[in-house]
């Protein structure tokens, strides 16, 4: 399928050993919603009634259907199961799992009854909601006919050796995993992976990747929201997301039957850590038709994010006879840049059925092709590789849906509720959908409440190893990833 190749079209800036491509735009566009039990239980469907905190995130409206002031506390634990396989090699698909535990959100509402004789109420809110999770671990085995040592060649090609960069290819020439490739020209010089592999079968060769991430994106909300009459609720969020991602990659080839004397193995490691902080703003109003009868609509501006990406690699070859065994290390590399996220809209709509529950349907409607980076806010180094990642970004992506449906069953302080999610897909072409479920159940007195909720979200994933100019060569993983959490709130009254 054409979602499994397109994670491979990005590029890199081989002189400062950094990339910026389409999978780091998606990271920071992909938003969950549910920071709540309530909100999770019922698919994230809370936007046309409100009432829950984790609103605040998606359509502040929401904030004017409290009528009490509300304190609350969500923690949740995160599980990400992932079993990943090389494609076109023979080996079985390798699972593991990647567990935390969070605060996914915690925040305070103040309720105000206005002296006006048609506004409500006036409340105002502050807190944090978590609206990404990046824990992952993952890792495959297997045998392709192609080696990381033929990036390194690419990279280094038309470069002066002194020329190499500080991360890839220069590191791989001084431990000798490329070599200068005859006939040697003073005006061109031209690479080959180590002549110990070139025109060999390296189809035996063992290898091996981990990819171990952490991390999260936590926003501050800062919210106001009105009731005019009991019947339009309009609403505001200024949201300050706070990013944190790190990543560490090992991967390794190693000759495990002595076929190709006298390589032995080959291990590159990767480190990025990423920080950054951003803003937006969201809007949005819910107006109630009837007791039974509630529209809700919501619209979030991009959100700009001033990002901070550390990062550091290191290589380690090792021979049979030993001769020419190496390690280089890179310095610790910094760049700095921006990122804007895509516009939002959702639409949403609830039925109450008087004091026995509701049911609520919504559409949230993104456009992943209108990310963009600005590597040259300060000067223009890298215009022409900005150019070039917003271009594969426009290219390759599309706008799509996300659909959400819930309900919640009263019996009497309790609450039954379930929730189904259809998750569109970025990538264009791609007319699938991701799926979730979720169940949760809540008790409710009149200071007092405890809600708790599962969700679980099947979807696939494709991983590139490393990127080759003739990228019908490069290898590629497919990930099958379910990704379980469990979510419980505490929120008193007041």
């Amino acid at each position: 399928m054409q979602k499994y190749l397109l994670p491979a079209l990005f590029f890199v800036l081989t002189q400062t050993g950094f990339s910026q491509n389409i999978s780091d735009a998606l990271r920071y566009s992909i938003l969950s919603t549910g920071s709540t039990a309530r909100t999770l239980g019922v698919g994230g469907s809370l936007n046309a009634l409100g009432g829950d905190f984790s609103v605040l995130s998606t359509n502040p409206a929401g904030l004017a259907v409290f009528r009490r002031s509300d304190f609350i506390l969500s923690t949740a634990v995160y599980n990400n199961n992932t079993s990943s396989e090389l494609i076109n090699s023979n080996y079985p698909a390798y699972i593991r799992n990647a567990s935390n535990f969070s605060l996914d959100a915690v925040g305070l509402v103040v309720s105000t009854r206005p002296q006006s004789q048609n506004w409500r109420t006036f409340n105002f809110a502050i807190g944090l909601n978590r609206v990404a999770n990046y824990h992952q671990d993952f890792r495959y085995e297997g045998a392709v006919p192609t080696s990381i040592s033929n990036r390194f060649a690419e990279l280094a090609n038309g470069l002066n050796p002194d020329e190499l960069d500080e991360f890839e290819a220069g590191p791989a020439y001084s431990v000798y995993a490329i070599e200068e490739a005859p006939p040697f020209s003073k005006n061109y010089y031209s690479y080959i992976n180590d002549s110990l592999l070139t025109g060999k079968n390296i189809s035996d060769i063992y290898r091996y990747q981990r990819l171990q991430a952490n991390g999260s994106m936590n926003e501050m909300v800062l919210s106001f929201a009105g009731n005019f009459d009991d019947r339009l609720s309009i609403g505001a969020t200024i949201g300050i997301p706070f990013i944190n991602y790190e990543e560490r990659i090992n991967y390794l080839e190693e000759d495990k039957i002595d076929t190709i004397f006298p390589f032995q193995s080959l291990a590159y490691n990767e480190y990025l850590k990423t920080t950054g902080i951003g803003l937006n703003l969201k809007l949005g109003i819910i107006y109630r038709f009837n007791q039974m009868v509630r529209l809700g609509i919501a619209l979030h501006t991009p959100t700009g994010m001033a990002l901070s990406d550390e990062y550091s690699s290191s290589l380690e070859t090792q021979f049979d006879d030993g001769q020419g065994d190496g390690t280089a290390e890179s310095p610790f590399g910094r760049f700095d840049y921006q990122l804007s996220t895509p516009w939002r809209f959702i639409g949403s709509l609830g039925l109450i059925f008087q004091k026995s529950g509701f049911l609520t349907a919504e559409i949230e409607w993104v456009d992943y092709s209108n990310a963009s980076f600005n590597f040259t806010r300060d000067f223009d180094t890298y215009f022409y590789e900005e150019q070039e990642a917003n271009s594969q970004i426009a290219q390759n992506l599309q706008n799509t849906m996300n659909i959400r449906l819930g309900g919640e069953y009263i019996i009497s302080h309790f609450r039954l509720r379930a929730g189904l999610n259809l998750l569109g897909q970025p990538f264009l072409g791609d007319n699938n959908f991701d799926t979730a479920f979720s169940l949760g159940a809540g008790y409710r007195q009149d200071d007092f409440y405890l809600d708790l909720a599962y969700q679980r979200t099947s979807s696939n994933e494709a991983f590139t190893p490393y990127v080759l100019v003739d990228t019908s060569s490069q290898p590629t993983v497919l990930n099958n990833i379910i990704k379980t959490k469990i979510l419980a709130t505490f929120g008193f009254r007041f």
